[in-house]
Parts: C-alpha cells; sequence; structure tokens
C-alpha cells in the first residue's frame, strides 16, 4: 500500500492480555507500508489501522513480485530477503530504525531466534546490534567474563573447553569441541545467568555474523524466578540440547543451580551441565539398570523416587514362599529429587 491521503496507524498487538497496543508508526501521504509479509512470504507483524478518512494505492500481491523480482538479487529465496532486511535493522541504531526493519527482526526472532515465550520480545529486539567476525576469530575464550548473549544470525561458531592458544595456526591447543553454534543458535548466555566467567571458548568456524544482547537487557527478560520452576524446567529438558533456547537455558540453570551442587560439588561448573542434561522418563517399576551391568549413564532424578537394590545372589526356580526381599533384591537407597546416582 501506499498512502495518498490521510494516515494509517502501524500497530503491535499485545502479546498477552495484560500488555497494551502500540502504535509503532504512522504512515503519512507518500509512505509505503505492507511489502514486509509480500517480500517474506511470512504473516503480517503489524496491524494497519486506519487513524483518519485515507486514501491508499493498492498494488497487488502478484504485480510486485513482478515489479521486485528484476530488482531482487539472483537466486535470493523469500527467507534471504527477510534475513536481508533484519540485517539492516541490525545495523541501525535502534532510535533510527524504520518500522519494516523493527517488524523483519521481530518476524526473525520469532522464526528463528529461538526466542518463542519470551515477553515483550520487541523490547528486547531494539537492544539487539549485529557483530562480524573472520574465520577463526575467538570471540571470548575460557575464563573470561562475560558481558553479553550473542545468537548466530549467519555462519557458525565452534565452542571449546580446554583450549590453550587463540591463534588460529594452531588446531592442535584449540580444546575439545563440545557444541556447535549454528543460524538461530544461542550461546554465551550461561555465563550472564549463573553470573560466573565463561566456561568455554567462542571461536569462530566461518565468517560469521552475531546478533549480540547486552547483560543488562538479557537478565531483564531471562534472569526473573519463573512461577512454576520444575514445569519450565521440564519443558527445557523436553527439547534437545543443541536446540535450547535462551529462556530454556535460563530455565534449567535455576532447576540446576538449585538440585546439582549436591551431586557434583563445586569441581564442576553447573552452567556447563546444562548444555548436555537430557530427560528420560521412567514408569513405576521400570528397571533402568542391573547389578554387574555395564554402565555408561549417569542419572539425576528430576522427579519421583528410584530404590537402588542388592541383587539377591540367587533366585531358584519358583518365587513361591520367598520374601518380596528375596525376589528383589534389598532395598540399600532411595535416590529423590536432586539425588545422582550410577556413577
Amino acid at each position: 500500500y501506499f498512502v495518498f491521503s490521510g494516515e494509517v496507524g502501524m500497530f503491535l498487538e499485545p502479546a498477552a492480555p495484560e500488555d497494551t497496543r502500540k502504535c509503532v508508526h504512522v504512515a503519512k501521504p507518500g509512505t509505503g507500508f505492507g511489502e514486509l509479509a509480500l517480500l517474506s512470504g511470512q504473516a503480517r507483524a503489524l496491524s494497519a489501522e486506519m487513524l483518519t478518512s485515507a486514501r491508499l494505492i493498492v498494488i497487488r500481491r502478484d504485480v510486485y513480485d513482478n515489479l521486485i523480482a528484476s530488482h531482487m538479487r539472483k537466486g535470493w529465496s523469500r527467507r534471504e530477503v527477510l534475513d536481508h532486511t533484519a540485517a539492516d535493522c541490525l545495523r541501525t541504531a535502534a532510535k533510527a530504525r524504520t518500522p519494516n526493519h523493527r517488524a523483519a527482526l521481530l518476524m526473525w526472532a520469532r522464526k528463528h531466534g529461538r526466542l518463542h515465550g519470551v515477553e515483550r520480545l520487541e523490547a528486547l529486539c531494539d537492544a539487539m546490534t549485529i557483530e562480524e567476525y573472520d574465520a577463526e576469530e575467538v570471540l571470548y575464550s575460557e575464563g573470561a567474563a562475560g558481558d553479553r548473549c550473542h545468537i548466530v544470525f549467519a555462519g557458525e561458531v565452534g565452542l571449546y573447553h580446554g583450549e590453550a592458544s587463540h591463534s588460529p595456526s594452531s588446531p592442535s591447543d584449540a580444546g575439545e569441541l563440545m557444541a556447535v553454534a549454528t543460524a538461530g543458535m544461542s550461546f554465551g548466555e550461561l555465563a550472564l545467568l549463573a553470573d560466573e566467567p565463561h566456561n568455554l571458548t567462542a571461536r569462530m568456524h566461518a565468517h560469521t555474523f552475531l546478533i549480540a544482547i547486552p547483560k543488562a537487557t538479557f537478565l531483564a527478560h531471562f534472569g526473573g524466578a519463573s512461577a512454576d520452576g520444575d514445569a519450565m524446567a521440564l519443558e527445557a529438558l523436553a527439547v534437545a540440547p543443541d536446540a535450547r533456547s535462551p529462556l530454556h537455558h535460563a530455565e534449567l540453570l535455576k532447576w540446576t543451580t538449585e538440585h546439582l551442587p549436591r551431586v557434583f560439588g563445586s569441581k564442576v561448573p553447573i552452567s556447563l551441565l546444562t548444555r548436555v542434561l537430557e530427560l528420560e522418563p521412567f514408569e513405576a517399576d521400570n528397571v533402568i539398570y542391573r547389578q554387574g551391568t555395564l554402565g555408561d549413564t549417569y542419572y539425576v532424578v528430576f522427579s519421583g523416587e528410584v530404590g537402588l537394590y542388592m541383587e539377591p545372589s540367587s533366585i531358584d526356580g519358583a518365587t513361591k514362599g520367598l520374601t518380596h526381599e528375596d525376589r528383589v533384591g534389598k532395598l540399600m537407597h532411595v535416590a529423590t529429587v536432586g539425588c545422582g546416582f550410577g556413577d
């Protein structure tokens, strides 16, 4: 649409019933709007509402597609167009961002930034900036203080433990590769949430663009306590470790900080564990493993109870007349919430 006369308000609808509807832009004569949904092929990010009587010039989708086809870079997909518009927004100072820029970034964050469930997402997007790094460049080293969280916009970042050298020419000193962050994945948030140094080194695997979120803004959105921490941690554990969002890491860190120190003591960085923990459900009377079998997994009880039994030395034939202890063994210990076993 192009405004021929009158004014049109662009509104961001509230994410929750208690939030207020916000007018983020007023389109006046000579101003266009609505092209982002055509470029990206996604739903409208804002609502358009007449503020006065107005006349609009309309260009339909098929005509618009033909008009932009010759101007769009060859081979670009609609996703790439959205990425390009969001990147333009990130390169622009927050106060100078246009409504289309902000809408593109908000749409990217909702679809690709793994920030679902975040309240006041538009305020978080306003604080985002973009950073560019060359392949093999080190963003931060293990043991460094954290001042911001990052989301990969494009490229790839390797997270290493025990890196001894920051020189790209010394791959043997790169340490153990613990994880690889690709587009949409976040990293560095655990140092902010736990208020401790980074426990991994972040090194670029390719020419990479990162979205940076300042520490104060990040903690304002993710650092608070949840009404039901166990439910939120359970939701986080149900997601594969490499697909967890900053919100998942925040909720899981709160649970592990409360329960896991008594399991691992102070020698193991709790924040590092949140990247590798997985959830396994069991029904009552399920046997997890038997005495005498080789172990390949360590367990921590998230909910429920687990009995640890010393197996009976032998059961010959029928069980009639045998006591419960004769049949299942002697109960040696009961592992409850937060207790570990299998080590």
